[in-house]
């Protein structure tokens, strides 16, 4: 399941990018979600290295003021998972 959410990410990247951002609060805190659980069972290690691909390419193509805001909209836990995984 994680892998087609990331292909349709992947996939959908620009289009993403230029609907306004609309949906990527949601991608982004699922993404999270997923790095904070750190379950083998939910996704192997391809598939937490495609999320954090495709989270740095998220961070380096939007406004850091849209990156920060979509940040805090998460939990604490979940923005220093996010942090972590991205300066690695």
């Amino acid at each position: 399941m994680i892998n087609l959410l990331c292909s349709i990410v992947e996939i959908s990247e620009d289009e993403l990018l230029r609907q306004e951002f609309a949906h990527l609060p949601k991608i982004i805190a699922a993404f999270a979600e997923i790095l904070w659980a750190d379950d083998e069972t939910l996704a192997t290690e391809e598939t937490i290295n495609r999320v954090i691909k495709q989270l740095r390419v998220f961070k380096s193509r939007l406004p850091s003021n849209i990156w920060s805001s979509i940040l805090s909209t998460l939990e604490p836990s979940r923005q220093n998972v996010l942090q972590l995984s991205l300066s690695s």
